[in-house]
């Protein structure tokens, strides 16, 4: 069974308590289990990576918007967010244990010609991407703790 993830990009004004969802990253990302068990620790079998942001529970003060699509799916999985400053500190060039075939892209566990061990950089592509620019340009505006991705995973 395949899982794909769902979220909002949520900020806050400064000194406000209230979140808003503004960006529903349904329409951005697409499945990566590197990413998610990179950054969330969502399918991290065997251990791949070490999560930055691993089962966090729901936000706090979660936005109307995410609260409302994530109620509608009817029992969220992996549920968990980061704020924008946490980004900050993530090192993209981070190993994991797996190793990624140069010529297919494919996840292999062992060592091999034209082989590399994947880091946490090699998913960072496409509206992944897109996704993280966004976010800083909001960073800017708003402030790096006043960003926060919040997300959860469907199994259906």
């Amino acid at each position: 069974m395949g899982a794909d993830i769902n979220g909002w990009v949520e900020i806050r004004e400064e000194h406000a308590d209230a979140w808003r969802g503004v960006i529903r990253i349904d329409d951005l990302v697409h499945r990566s289990y590197g990413m998610f068990c990179s950054l969330f620790g969502f399918r991290n079998w065997p251990h791949r990576f070490r999560p930055v942001a691993p089962e966090r529970g729901a936000p706090p003060g979660a936005s109307a918007e995410y609260e409302d699509e994530r109620d509608g799916y009817g029992g969220p999985v992996g549920e968990t967010w980061i704020l924008w400053s946490e980004f900050a500190d993530i090192n993209w060039n981070e190993e994991g244990r797996q190793y990624i075939d140069e010529e297919t892209d494919y996840v292999e566990s062992l060592p091999g010609l034209r082989r590399h061990r994947e880091r946490r950089g090699d998913y960072l592509v496409d509206g992944w991407v897109t996704l993280f620019e966004k976010m800083a340009a909001l960073a800017e505006e708003f402030g790096a703790e006043n960003v926060r991705l919040s997300v959860w995973f469907d199994m259906r």
